[in-house]
């Protein structure tokens, strides 16, 4: 990880640092059983000031893993609550037509951009919700899918599960391996640790869902995985073996996030024309950047340390894109050069 960071900065830099680590055989992660990771118990999760309740699975990477029949799918997100017994009880309780059809397909996210979102065509998605009695209670009925609220917050709704926190784990290793061979960086085996990155990734996040006891947890089968890595745009293609490779990187960075953010701005993908396609930001037909740095403090003048942090702050400004002062989240950390 640390070696692909130079990637823009100091390619020449980056490849002696990644042969440097390879050629370590007998020290490097070779499966799940290697993972650097947290693990507490779910009362860790309780209180704070996040609440995962309205957390709503994103359209453009559930649609993509639904497609592609990707086995995270359930164990990132939960399924809408338009059951086949919730639907008859709407259409019985004359909340649904009669004539209403029933749709199997219970993974539905929501639109990203702001314009999307906006759209007329599209604000069903967002305003159009049903209240049934199921056995006596009230039961809100929403088309879109949620977070799978215990994968973060174990102890959501009296939960008891277990709180897993990766830091390095063998998939992204396997991931990154996988992408610098597929750039010739390396002479290893690209295919082989694509394959093997993303199955390790699956398994792990089986094993991470089933400890949180996510909702309506349902084991992942070797065979399920077999058939993803057929799938068309999974199965591994030398020709797209870069932009494969970061693609499934970026989906197994589910719980890291920071550094599916580092990855974009390293490589620039996902986008909206990779195969996960990300659609642009868009306000009033206007094209939002995103930001790519967290804004840097300015020191106190009354902090004992001041001339130290105001010369680090001075010295970061110097750097190539570093953007219009500290407070810009347009400019780029120094590894993320223009």
């Amino acid at each position: 990880r640390m070696a692909t960071r130079l990637e823009k900065r100091n390619p020449q830099r980056m490849k002696a640092i990644a042969l440097e680590v390879l050629a370590d055989a007998g020290n490097l992660m070779t499966s799940n059983a290697d993972n650097w990771a947290f693990t507490t118990p779910a009362a860790f999760s309780a209180g704070g000031n996040w609440n995962p309740e309205i957390q709503r699975a994103p359209k453009p990477i559930v649609d993509f893993m639904f497609l592609k029949a990707d086995p995270r799918l359930r164990l990132y997100y939960a399924q809408n609550n338009y059951s086949i017994e919730n639907f008859n009880l709407a259409k019985t309780q004359g909340k649904l037509p009669a004539a209403a059809v029933f749709n199997p397909r219970r993974f539905v996210g929501s639109f990203t951009s702001p314009d999307q979102s906006a759209d007329p065509a599209n604000a069903t998605f967002y305003s159009l919700t049903r209240t049934i009695n199921v056995n006596g209670t009230t039961t809100t009925l929403d088309t879109l899918s949620q977070i799978q609220r215990r994968l973060f917050y174990p102890s959501f709704n009296g939960g008891t599960g277990t709180h897993f926190f990766p830091v390095i784990t063998y998939s992204e290793f396997a991931l990154i391996r996988a992408e610098l061979a597929a750039k010739g960086v390396t002479t290893e085996n690209a295919e082989t640790l694509y394959n093997d990155g993303v199955r390790s990734s699956i398994t792990l996040y089986n094993t991470i869902a089933q400890a949180a006891q996510i909702t309506d947890f349902v084991a992942v089968t070797p065979a399920e995985i077999d058939a993803y890595l057929q799938q068309p745009d999974i199965k591994y293609t030398p020709a797209k073996g870069v932009e494969q490779a970061v693609v499934q990187a970026y989906l197994h960075y589910y719980k890291q996030p920071n550094e599916g953010w580092s990855l974009w701005k390293r490589t620039g993908m996902p986008n909206a024309t990779t195969l996960l396609s990300l659609p642009q930001f868009r306000a009033n037909g206007v094209i939002q950047p995103l930001p790519r740095r967290a804004q840097v403090r300015n020191p106190s003048i009354t902090s004992l340390n001041y001339e130290n942090e105001k010369a680090a702050v001075d010295a970061m400004a110097t750097g190539e894109g570093f953007g219009q002062g500290p407070s810009d989240m347009f400019g780029r950390v120094w590894w993320d050069k223009p």
